[in-house]
């Protein structure tokens, strides 16, 4: 095998190595795991709080309607949140959902499954952290 044969095979090895590693992800420190969780309440804090002042601005006290986190962004950014945080901190989209009367704001939270303990949710003003 030449020399530069097996240059190209060790550089493949290493980036097939890299890619690995990135997809398996490291696991997070229980800092690094308490921070992402802070982080991420604090954002569907501050949509909340953005959403709520939207209901009390509507003629009819409703909520935003929109049927995920982009449509929820148009109708508050600039006015309730000059930029609205549309991934938690594990890089998953917020999901909202209203019936007008009341609204859903969810994180899947560390593991990203649906309907886990771990989720990060606010129903209509009240946290579930």
């Amino acid at each position: 095998m030449t020399m530069t044969l097996r240059f190209h095979r060790l550089v493949l090895l290493t980036l097939a190595g890299l890619t690995l590693a990135g997809c398996g992800g490291a696991e997070m420190s229980e800092q690094e795991r308490a921070g992402a969780i802070t982080r991420t309440q604090g954002e569907l804090r501050s949509l909340a709080t953005a959403i709520e002042s939207f209901s009390l601005d509507d003629d009819e006290g409703h909520y935003p309607q929109a049927t995920g986190i982009d449509e929820l962004a148009a109708l508050l950014e600039p006015t309730y949140l000059s930029e609205v945080p549309r991934e938690d901190a594990w890089g998953r989209p917020y999901d909202y959902t209203t019936s007008g009367t009341t609204y859903v704001l969810i994180s899947l939270g560390p593991d990203g499954k649906v309907a886990t303990p771990d989720d990060l949710k606010i129903t209509t003003g009240r946290e579930r952290f």
